[in-house]
């Protein structure tokens, strides 16, 4: 387990304090918690951004409609026969 030194204005530190006590009580480790579920929650969301990014990606590249033979489908029926 590594150790992290932050330094906080006032007014983040008293919102991390609340924060911590709504979520897991004024116990010992509280804000230990909060800052790693934060963590996480950024974690999922930059994964989520990324995810985006890529089908954004996808989506501007375009679909194919060309069979392995390098034919167009012209019809849907085209491709299913």
């Amino acid at each position: 387990m590594g150790k992290i030194i932050v330094s906080l204005d006032d007014q983040h530190e008293e919102q991390l304090r609340q924060i911590a006590a709504e979520l897991h009580g004024n116990r010992k480790g509280s804000i230990k918690k909060t800052v790693e579920q934060a963590i996480d929650l950024l974690q999922a969301e930059l994964s989520r951004l990324e995810a985006v990014r890529r089908q954004q990606a996808t989506m501007a590249r375009g679909l194919s409609f060309v069979c392995d033979h390098g034919v167009a489908y012209l019809r849907r029926e085209d491709i299913y026969e």
